[in-house]
């Protein structure tokens, strides 16, 4: 799976204290070790390695939460609580996920059933699920023929108001103005949800959105943030850069009045390029990217790229963002068509250039 043995952000290693990080570079020896042992070896390592993670989750919240990010344990939902911010009220966030049963079909309170279930979870309550009443392959025939061909016609959001029932349910289990965290499976990943409707209004006007590939992922950026609280807040002019290939004669005036409103520096058009982008990302908090991005016509996720000239093919490829060293726990906004496409593994497995940019954190 993509993150798993991955880089522990420095943030987190900056708050461990000399007991977590000795067992962190224990860990990193044997790693090491274990890569490039003999096989008859490495039974003999890897049972060693699985003492030292024991040791490690009963060292510490922090290297507990760090070791089951690296071996894919899923969250359980007494961890939801730890995905909280301080100051916010628990019982207003509901985390919300999607069962698509395979090939249609799911026995479900004694009967077949081929629709799309809604799980809704709080923290401390009991998680509820709903039958959205609407099945895959109707969704399927939504995203895959009519939406491409209509979303950027009058009727386009008539359309897309057909798969409302993926988020009715959201009325029973949720009140407006709480903060609702989704967290799509699939074929969802390719559907504004926030752009449907609850009882009659928009979602995204309803309720503040989240979303998250994974609530495995989601805990390892909230791990990585509240590290980052402990530090002093930077300068925010040193540490907050907005940027868009286009000119200001086009679209880039936009991103001039936000950078403004922001007091961040800015650059668009000729002043705007890669190499620019690239080591501002390694000391700004705040990024922001306005342009254009595409994805290839084979669909590689590492080919995924943010377009600063097609005509002098200078892109920022995913696979580039996976190797580049972002400033940790920071913030980066991605406006650009198509920067959100994705594709999807065996495991429901997302890969794609937001899910390595969520990676890089």
């Amino acid at each position: 799976m993509m993150g798993l043995n991955t880089e522990i952000p420095k943030s987190i290693i900056d708050g461990l204290n000399e007991g977590s990080r000795d067992l962190l570079n224990r860990e990193a020896k044997l790693l090491k070790s274990i890569s490039s042992a003999p096989f008859e070896e490495r039974y003999r390592l890897r049972y060693e390695l699985g003492e030292i993670r024991a040791e490690m989750r009963a060292h510490s919240e922090a290297l507990a939460a760090v070791v089951d990010f690296k071996e894919g344990i899923p969250l359980k939902f007494s961890d939801l609580i730890g995905l909280i911010p301080q100051g916010v009220d628990k019982s207003s966030v509901v985390f919300i996920d999607w069962f698509i049963p395979d090939a249609d079909r799911m026995l479900t309170f004694g009967c077949i059933s081929y629709n799309i279930l809604l799980v809704a979870a709080k923290v401390g309550e009991t998680p509820e699920v709903f039958d959205t009443g609407i099945n895959l392959g109707d969704v399927s025939t939504l995203v895959e023929d009519i939406i491409p061909n209509q979303l950027d016609e009058v009727r386009g959001n008539l359309y897309l108001q057909k798969l409302n029932p993926l988020v009715a349910p959201l009325k029973k289990i949720s009140k407006p103005d709480d903060v609702l965290v989704l967290c799509p499976s699939k074929i969802l990943h390719q559907i504004p949800l926030h752009a449907l409707n609850v009882d009659g209004e928009l979602l995204i006007k309803r309720n503040p959105i989240v979303y998250t590939h994974s609530l495995t992922l989601l805990r390892y950026c909230s791990l990585s943030a509240q590290q980052q609280q402990k530090t002093p807040p930077p300068s925010p002019q040193d540490l907050q850069f907005f940027t868009s290939p286009c000119g200001p004669d086009v679209d880039g005036w936009h991103l001039i009045e936000l950078a403004g409103i922001f007091g961040a520096d800015v650059a668009v058009g000729p002043e705007s390029t890669k190499e620019t982008y690239l080591e501002k990302s390694k000391t700004t908090k705040l990024l922001h990217f306005f342009g254009h991005a595409v994805l290839s016509e084979g669909g590689d996720p590492l080919d995924h790229k943010l377009i600063w000239s097609e005509d002098n093919e200078i892109y920022l490829t995913a696979k580039e963002v996976f190797t580049h060293a972002f400033n940790k726990a920071s913030h980066v906004t991605l406006i650009a068509c198509k920067s959100g496409r994705t594709r999807h593994a065996l495991g429901d497995e997302v890969m794609g250039l937001v899910r390595i940019v969520l990676h890089r954190q």
